[in-house]
């Protein structure tokens, strides 16, 4: 048997370590319930250490996707201050930090892309943040990032965001991506404040607008996976991919293994993608977890490892 064509379309980098553990320490993973036995990543996700994981585990290309997180970054801020500091000063401090968040958002996703520039095994998808630019702004850029820098889709966070998937700001977004053929990926799952933001089912009304868009929704849909097979179903423009729902296959909420693989040939084994979600989990790991699963044969596996994104990504089936 030939060596399989692995390609991670969920990954994302850091450009500090201080700021990788952070954030890898404050990511509580609730959604799935009690249990689960997760075997999580000791890497900080600086571009070197992800080209090392790459070498190591076969993977030739993986999407870089650029999240930016607007309450994380004034927190990081905020404890970057000296405590004695004067409330007034600090107060005064964090409102400028807060004024200069959109430019804080662009040269985050330039140094994405430039990034990728380096290491040319990386695809980068940029991100927006309603809360920090509007959609008339936030269009622009990602046009800007798209026609001058190279980024080759868009990542959306809603459940953090704090706005629906569905959300009709979206819109301008969407059709640029249309425009251009771009993907969209937009992490799928279960929120604090259980609005629903980013379940499966708040993606259907993208995707009944837009039928060209190429979206796909993350983590089988997360702690929401039992409405993925009905999206699927109603929706053939929609992906897949299986980033962090494969480690959590023990958890209470979660599918079982035999489960997952199960709704993997229910959605569509052509349409569901390898994704790590480096650095939390490792690239290896997650190969290995998706050849561990039941009920997949050889033929299927090697779609979903990596000639499915070859197709998303390029339009290819070499």
């Amino acid at each position: 048997m030939t060596t399989p064509l692995l390609i991670d379309t969920h990954v994302h980098l850091y450009r500090s370590s201080a700021a990788a553990a952070e954030d890898k320490e404050s990511y509580v993973i609730w959604e799935y319930g009690e249990g689960g036995a997760p075997l999580y990543s000791q890497s900080l996700g600086s571009p070197e250490e992800l080209a090392r994981s790459m070498e190591a585990s076969g993977v030739s290309r993986v999407v870089v996707l650029n999240l930016f997180i607007a309450e994380w970054e004034v927190s990081r801020f905020e404890r970057s201050l000296p405590s004695d500091m004067a409330p007034t000063e600090r107060k005064q401090l964090v409102a400028d930090f807060r004024r200069k968040l959109p430019e804080t958002l662009r040269d985050f996703n330039l140094w994405g892309c430039e990034v990728a520039k380096r290491y040319p095994a990386i695809t980068p998808f940029v991100s927006v943040d309603l809360n920090v630019a509007g959609a008339a702004e936030s269009t622009a850029m990602v046009r800007n990032l798209v026609e001058n820098h190279g980024a080759r889709g868009l990542k959306l966070h809603s459940a953090i965001h704090r706005h629906s998937m569905d959300d009709e700001r979206l819109w301008p977004l969407f059709d640029l991506c249309r425009e251009y053929g771009l993907p969209v990926l937009g992490h799928a799952g279960r929120d604090p404040a259980n609005a629903g933001f980013a379940e499966p089912k708040a993606f259907a009304p993208v995707l009944e607008a837009f039928p060209e868009l190429q979206l796909i929704v993350a983590h089988m849909g997360g702690g929401a996976w039992q409405q993925t097979a009905e999206l699927a179903e109603r929706y053939p423009n929609a992906w897949f991919d299986c980033a962090e729902i494969i480690e959590w296959t023990a958890a209470s909420e979660a599918p079982s293994d035999f489960e997952l693989a199960a709704l993997i040939r229910q959605v569509g084994v052509h349409r569901v993608l390898l994704g790590s979600d480096y650095p939390w989990y490792d690239l290896d790991r997650t190969i290995e977890r998706v050849n561990a699963l039941p009920l997949l044969s050889d033929e299927e596996r090697e779609l979903i490892l990596g000639r499915n994104a070859l197709r998303l990504l390029d339009g290819s089936d070499a």
